[in-house]
């Protein structure tokens, strides 16, 4: 698989707020800001940006071996496609639910 040329769904989302010193003049943090944009986006601007993010997600998994990585070096046998979600969606939502349980 390779690259897309361009990802407009997530440049019509993120370019205006996270430009080059956007640090510099925006008090909110990424996650305020983020929130604060999903919130503004029209139904098929949501889909286009999760169009790109399904995109990215399908260039990494074509990239790293999933079954080596995570059955031969870490002894997980569950696939999680099976359930609808790829090895770099299921990483993902490990992550954000150990996060969430550190609050």
């Amino acid at each position: 698989m390779q690259i897309k040329q361009n990802y407009n769904g997530l440049r019509n989302m993120l370019a205006g707020s996270f430009y080059q010193c956007w640090s510099e003049f925006d008090e909110r943090n990424p996650d305020k800001i983020v929130d604060d944009i999903i919130s503004g986006l029209k139904p098929q601007d949501i889909e286009d940006a999760l169009a790109d993010i399904h995109s990215i997600l399908l260039y990494i998994e074509d990239r790293v071996n999933f079954v080596e990585i995570l059955g031969e070096k870490a002894g997980c046998e569950y696939d999680p496609q099976y359930d609808g979600l790829s090895n770099v969606e299921w990483i993902i939502e490990l992550k954000r639910k150990l996060l969430l349980s550190k609050r």
